[in-house]
């Protein structure tokens, strides 16, 4: 029973607080992601099989890790009365989340082999740090599952160690997304024929690129940075719930966003057709 369990100081604020923000966060933000599969799946009904399973892999896990999130927090609050413990459940969210990023940059890195007309360097960077991070992660939800009381984690040396591991290669990783994104968007353009409305429309990809990918970067980065200066508390559980939702919403902003992109090249061919018509 939770009357059992010693509270220590400030546990509440270190642990219970975070937990909770994180989940009022992350909740609205499955919401969106659920909103934005529905009209994917509807618009781009002839997207490339292994896009679409992908999109249905990703909902269907950050289901699951929404489902078990309610699940655990509902036990935690009820039965063990905010004890001083990991819900077991909850622990398996750690390895959720990090395996709905993983997933979302492998999308990202087959856009990359892709636009780079397959360059196995930067393909291969990108897949390893994302592999660096799928397994710190799942290193670190082991730890957090056997030793699941607050001040055993707290002072454990592996979840330091994976945290080292994990979130550098996932910041790394989503700057090396963003960065070869933008730089091989740029080389395409200006290998197609430059008019003002194609221009128009690879700017347009560029600025949701660095929009899109400058968000999931700077969660890491600020995940990182609250472990760093919160290192008695855990505080940087509020951008982790975050940042797994951000990243599937990242995902479906780029796949949706080439709708409008698609009726905006449709118009300036259309435009393009009537003044030569009109010429002759």
């Amino acid at each position: 029973m939770a009357a059992a369990f010693h509270y220590p100081p400030g546990y509440l604020d270190a642990l219970a607080r975070p937990l909770m923000i994180g989940f009022m966060i992350s909740a609205p933000l499955y919401g969106i992601a659920i909103a934005q599969a529905a009209y994917y799946f509807r618009a781009f009904p002839k997207d490339p099989i292994y896009v679409k399973t992908v999109v249905a892999i990703l909902i269907v896990i950050d289901t699951v890790h929404m489902i078990i999130m309610i699940q655990s927090y509902n036990s935690w609050f009820l039965v063990d009365l905010l004890a001083p413990v990991f819900p077991k459940p909850l622990t398996m969210n750690t390895l959720l989340a990090y395996l709905v990023m993983f997933l979302t940059q492998g999308i990202y890195a087959m856009r990359i082999w892709i636009l780079s007309n397959n360059n196995r360097p930067v393909t291969a960077l990108v897949i390893i740090l994302a592999v660096a991070q799928l397994v710190g992660g799942l290193v670190q939800a082991i730890d957090v599952t056997i030793n699941n009381t607050f001040d055993v984690v707290q002072g454990s040396k592996t979840f330091r160690v994976c945290f080292y591991l994990l979130a550098p290669s996932s910041l790394a990783c989503d700057t090396l997304i963003t960065a070869s994104m933008v730089y091989f968007l740029k080389g395409h353009s200006s290998a197609v024929q430059r008019t003002s409305q194609i221009m128009q429309i690879v700017n347009k990809i560029v600025t949701y690129t660095l929009s899109v990918g400058m968000l999931t970067t700077a969660c890491t980065a600020g995940t990182f940075i609250a472990w760093r200066v919160s290192i008695n508390t855990f505080d940087f559980l509020i951008l982790h719930f975050v940042l797994s939702k951000l990243c599937l919403n990242s995902l479906l902003v780029m796949l949706n966003s080439r709708l409008k992109l698609r009726e905006t090249l449709y118009d300036a061919t259309a435009i393009e057709l009537n003044s030569a018509n009109d010429r002759y």
